[in-house]
């Protein structure tokens, strides 16, 4: 599904590392979110243990695990700790981003917030924004 945006990315000279979440597909038992999240944190060890500067890019569901899955990780934390290499930023698109201790249903409930329907980008970039909700990014995304 994504192998156009990773192959465009790599073709831009970008270092591309794709984790495939263990809750997608069938599976018995059925892996959750936690299994995802460190999924995701186990790759993001790999990548930082060698001074890597990450940038996370989240869509849909895994806005959830991302946002588990990065904690730890963030390059101010490590700089702290005498260690190179970090997550410097998570991009969600069109993602889940909820508050600590909230589920996907919590967040939608019946169905996406009504303001999601008005609008087809919100972008934050604002850090007093706030930090929960449905965020959509769509059109050309220049990452040179």
């Amino acid at each position: 599904m994504y192998d156009i945006a990773v192959d465009k990315l790599k073709a831009q000279g970008y270092e591309v590392h794709v984790v495939n979440m263990p809750s997608v597909g069938r599976k018995e038992p059925t892996p959750n979110m936690n299994d995802d999240s460190s999924a995701i944190g186990a790759e993001l060890d790999k990548l930082v243990e060698q001074g890597k500067d990450v940038l996370v890019i989240s869509h849909s569901y895994s806005g959830i695990p991302v946002s588990e899955g990065v904690k730890g990780f963030g390059k101010e934390t490590r700089a702290k700790k005498g260690k190179k290499g970090g997550v410097t930023r998570i991009l969600y698109t069109t993602a889940l981003v909820v508050k600590e201790g909230q589920s996907a249903a919590d967040l939608l409930g019946q169905g996406p917030p009504a303001a999601f329907l008005k609008v087809d980008v919100i972008i934050r970039t604002d850090p007093s924004a706030p930090k929960e909700g449905l965020m959509a990014v769509s059109g050309r995304l220049d990452v040179s």
